[in-house]
């Protein structure tokens, strides 16, 4: 039988947790309570502060986000710059005029890059970051070029390709052209730094050092030929013991000392083998990949 003073009720509610205290103007001088009472108001202010920047955050874009809509802002940019590319890529005439006027100040490597010059009047980046970003976009816009992807056609393009894909496309593209006019050539690759290989189209027995620069975008530059003279220099640079930055250091001083030996044999200050600068989308002074 049950026991007339229990209460089943009761009881199987005091199983479970227990409740919060009640607050009340009785037990306000509590402590504990005065503690509660502060915590909780913190958590609510708290999550006010959480909740206008969360809304701040899901209103960008108009509530779409920064990347639904970042096709057409960089189709805002392209198509433009991509129209007078092909109106003056061959025209140095007219790309000297425009960006005389456009105000820009483009390096001498980068004249001879059309694409990187109507894309810097286009998107005017103001610092190193952005200029390496004009740089990457450029690559759609030489690589439509190369391809004769007609002004209608280019949002097409764009969508179907990749500034990687580019990239590639234009380093064979310069190798073909190095190929053309008899100049050494090895063969491209997207990344990587600078190393030194025999050429195996020499005769075995002959060595060969050569030194393949790439470019700040990943792309394959030029390959330049070490005098047989430091070949033991290089080597024992690269492959005594220590660690790879000592190896680097040995290295950088073994091509410095090449260097001098080049200006004072040469009487000039350029030890470049053709004397020419840098093409716009190889290693600068700004971003050298060594």
């Amino acid at each position: 039988m049950l026991d007339p003073d229990t209460n089943p009720t009761r009881d199987r509610c005091n199983d479970g947790p227990s409740p919060a205290p009640f607050v009340s103007t009785e037990n306000l001088s509590d402590p504990a309570i005065r503690d509660l009472l502060s915590e909780t108001v913190s958590n609510v202010a708290r999550s006010s502060q959480v909740d206008a920047a969360y809304a701040a955050c899901r209103a960008i874009g108009g509530g779409q986000g920064f990347f639904r809509n970042w096709k057409e802002k960089l189709d805002a940019l392209l198509l433009p710059t991509y129209r007078l590319l092909c109106e003056v890529h061959n025209d140095p005439g007219q790309i000297a005029r425009i960006a005389a006027e456009s105000d820009i100040e483009p390096t001498k490597a980068a004249r001879r890059n059309p694409a990187l010059i109507c894309m810097t009047i286009g998107a005017r980046p103001t610092n190193t970051d952005q200029r390496k970003l004009c740089s990457d976009w450029s690559m759609l816009l030489r690589c439509a070029l190369a391809e004769s992807t007609p002004v209608e056609k280019f949002t097409g393009f764009v969508e179907r390709t990749s500034i990687r894909d580019c990239k590639v496309a234009i380093a064979k593209q310069k190798r073909r052209a190095k190929l053309a006019a008899g100049l050494p050539t090895v063969e491209p690759r997207s990344s990587g730094p600078a190393v030194a290989e025999p050429d195996h189209a020499r005769e075995e027995g002959s060595p060969r050092l050569e030194l393949r620069l790439h470019g700040a975008d990943g792309t394959t530059g030029e390959t330049v030929e070490l005098p047989a003279s430091i070949h033991g220099t290089v080597m024992d640079a690269l492959t005594a013991p220590g660690s790879q930055i000592e190896r680097l250091e040995r290295l950088a001083a073994s091509l410095q000392a090449l260097a001098r030996e080049l200006t004072l044999g040469t009487g000039t200050g350029d030890p470049r083998p053709d004397g020419g600068e840098p093409e716009a989308d190889e290693a600068t002074a700004e971003a050298a990949d060594v």
